[in-house]
Formats: structure tokens, sequence, C-alpha cells
């Protein structure tokens, strides 16, 4: 895919991020209160808090 279309399956140059907040291999749930930012096609998540749920 990057020789053909020039993209990088794990993000490099481009980064592609994940947050994960919930899943069956955690005991509690990671709670955030957030704000999403946009420039043209790019885009960030600014957390501004956080907290383990129940």
């Amino acid at each position: 895919l990057q020789e053909a279309y020039g993209v990088h399956l794990l993000g490099e140059g481009g980064e592609f991020e994940t947050l994960v907040t919930d899943g069956p291999h955690m005991q509690r749930p990671i709670r955030v209160e957030a704000e999403p930012r946009y420039d043209g096609a790019r885009g960030a998540l600014d957390i501004t808090d956080a907290w383990l749920g129940e």
C-alpha cells in the first residue's frame, strides 16, 4: 500500500492514533471529557479531564 498509494498501514507520516477507554481487558473504564479540534483534514482530541469509571 505504501508503494502504490503512499499510505503506511501503521500511520507513519500520517499519525493514526487510538485511545482505548474500555474493553474486556480493563477492570474499570477510563472516562474522559474532551474537545475535538479540527484543522481541515486533520483533527485532534484535547482531553480536559479523565477519571476511572465504575
